[in-house]
């Protein structure tokens, strides 16, 4: 049976009434608690079980909606590409990165790996967009440019996807949120990062950058709740006063702009801070080493001009 059935059966029935005994010796005798705090314990239970339905009940409903608002916006995003299939490669460009390169060509070997991590193609070092071209050529070929095409609007549709669950968890606006992504997704500007086979590090940078946001939104959410609930637009005056600055929604006609280093900037001067004690330092200085480790390698593996 499921929660709307559960539901509406609890609230059709009437509650019970106490006994008659009960009601017989209510009007003053010493045994009369006992029943009358069955009773009321009863309901109070009943309460409760409906209370956890219906909370259970919206809670699903709630992922429902969220679930075919991105199936909705993957759709509209498929549908407004779908003449890519008929797109072919361009002399700009794709003939260095894929069609006239013997290392993208060949597919994934170990030979292209270590080629891409000291190489420059085009005046560009960008390994992963290389070795996502890689992939590409080793599954649908090097002349079929449909498949290429495709695997940019894959790429777009998952940063769309990411971009509303971000904006829906950061303001609790569903629909809204929906609203903004709909406008990116089909903004014309994007025609280029998705039509061009060559400009797949667009869209790959704008994966990442959108995983680095929610990695972000996810830190601030565990370690400063208050900050958190500001973030949202919830919680109470004074929560909202406590928060960073660079958390606060803007308000009309303030200027909004997300630039990843200074909010890292503004969350390391906060943290100094507060952490009088010198674990605040250390802390930073640990979660900063696999940042450190990885642009020593890839400075070695770099080419130098």
């Amino acid at each position: 049976m499921n929660h709307r059935a559960i539901l509406e059966r609890t609230a059709s029935s009437p509650p019970p009434s106490p006994p008659k005994e009960a009601r017989e010796k209510s009007s003053g005798s010493a045994g009369s608690g006992k029943p009358m705090r069955e009773f009321v314990r009863g309901n109070l239970c009943r309460f409760a079980a409906c209370g956890k339905v219906m909370q259970s009940g919206t809670s699903l409903s709630l992922a429902r909606r969220r679930f075919f608002v991105c199936l909705a916006l993957a759709l509209l995003t498929f549908a407004a590409y779908w003449p890519l299939r008929s797109c072919g490669f361009t002399d700009y460009d794709d003939p260095g990165y894929v069609t006239e390169n013997a290392h993208i060509n060949a597919g994934l070997t170990w030979q292209g790996f270590l080629w891409v991590w000291s190489s420059e193609v085009i005046a560009n070092w960008h390994p992963v967009t290389m070795l996502s071209h890689m992939l590409d050529c080793q599954i649908f070929g090097a002349s079929k440019a449909m498949g290429h095409h495709f695997m940019n609007l894959a790429w777009h549709i998952a940063n769309a996807l990411l971009l509303f669950l971000l904006l829906e968890r950061m303001t609790g606006k569903m629909w809204r949120s929906a609203a903004v992504v709909a406008f990116f997704a089909l903004h014309p500007l994007r025609v280029e990062s998705v039509a061009w086979v060559a400009e797949r590090k667009d869209v790959l940078s704008g994966f990442f950058f959108m995983l680095t946001l929610w990695a972000y939104v996810q830190y601030v959410s565990r370690v400063d709740p208050p900050s958190s609930k500001a973030l949202r637009g919830t919680g109470s005056r004074e929560s909202r006063a406590r928060s960073p600055t660079h958390l606060r929604r803007p308000s009309a006609g303030q200027e909004s702009k997300v630039e990843t280093k200074a909010e890292g900037s503004r969350l390391k001067a906060k943290t100094g801070t507060e952490e009088t004690d010198g674990t605040g330092a250390r802390r930073s200085t640990l979660d900063a080493r696999p940042f450190c480790g990885c642009r020593f390698a890839t400075r070695l593996r770099s080419p130098r001009g």
